[in-house]
C-alpha cells in the first residue's frame, strides 16, 4: 500500500496507525493484568482462610476476657 497518493496522504495510513497504536495498548494492558493476576496469587498463596481466623479471634478475645491478655490502647 502507499503512504500518498498524488502527494495526498492516504486516510486508510491513519486508521492503520491508530489499530496499531491501540494493539499497543491491549497488548501493555494484558501484561498489567498478568502482572497483578500474579500478584493476587502470592497474596491467595500467604492468606489465612476465614474460618481459622474466626477461630483466632475467639481465642485472641477468650483470652483476653480470662485476663491473659491486656488491651493496648
Amino acid at each position: 500500500m502507499h503512504d500518498q497518493v498524488d502527494g495526498i496522504k492516504s486516510p486508510l495510513v491513519d486508521v492503520f496507525n491508530y489499530i496499531k497504536e491501540l494493539e499497543q495498548k491491549v497488548e501493555h494492558q494484558q501484561k498489567e493484568i498478568g502482572e497483578l493476576n500474579e500478584q493476587i496469587n502470592k497474596y491467595k498463596e500467604r492468606a489465612i482462610p476465614n474460618d481459622e481466623l474466626q477461630t483466632l479471634l475467639k481465642i485472641l478475645s477468650d483470652a483476653r476476657h480470662k485476663g491473659f491478655l491486656n488491651r493496648a490502647n
